[in-house]
């Protein structure tokens, strides 16, 4: 009795994806994975995938296509355990499951003035040094202790019971 669901993979490894004018695959290797259990899968399973065809690069991107549909109207980007889970309810039932490898360039991309991705160990021409002229330190106010001015103001006077008005009417 065998448990679990099963399924091979088609993946495909060392290539590019096009975009435009349609989605397509270009180049790279095509292996087949047979007898893949889909409820045990998790991320680092396609990782292992993507090392058997040789695969080397740290910065990869991995994508499937839906059943039935072409890359144009059925490619979706994998990033982790959670889109696992959604290739498992996509694919379960299903006997192949195409999976795409792609090396990205890095993490951070050279690019010269008009655009263009420049491969390690292009230079581009660097621009005229500036000279920072030195800024000398500004000259602070002096600080001194004095005591705030208050305004003098006329003695208190006591006030008598006369001096409080009873009524509004005896307001001045």
């Amino acid at each position: 009795m065998v448990l679990g669901v099963y399924a091979d993979f088609d993946v495909r490894a060392g290539g590019v994806i096009e975009w435009i004018p349609s989605v397509r695959y270009v180049g790279g290797i095509r292996m087949l994975f047979p007898g893949v259990d889909l409820e045990r899968l998790y991320y680092g399973h396609l990782l292992e995938m993507y090392a058997k065809t040789g695969g080397k690069g740290l910065n990869i991107q991995i994508y499937y296509c839906l059943p039935g549909l072409s890359l144009d109207n059925g490619i979706k980007m994998l990033h982790d355990d959670d889109g696992i889970r959604k290739l498992y309810r996509t694919f379960r039932g299903k006997s192949v499951v195409p999976i795409y490898f792609e090396e990205k360039q890095g993490p951070l991309l050279v690019l010269d003035t008009p655009g263009n991705i420049l491969e390690p160990g292009e230079t581009i021409p660097s621009l005229p040094s500036i000279e920072i002229p030195e800024i000398e330190p500004a000259n602070e106010p002096e600080i001194h202790e004095t005591e705030p001015d208050i305004p003098e103001t006329e003695p208190d006077i006591p006030l008598t019971e006369a001096d409080i008005p009873e009524t509004e009417h005896d307001l001045p």
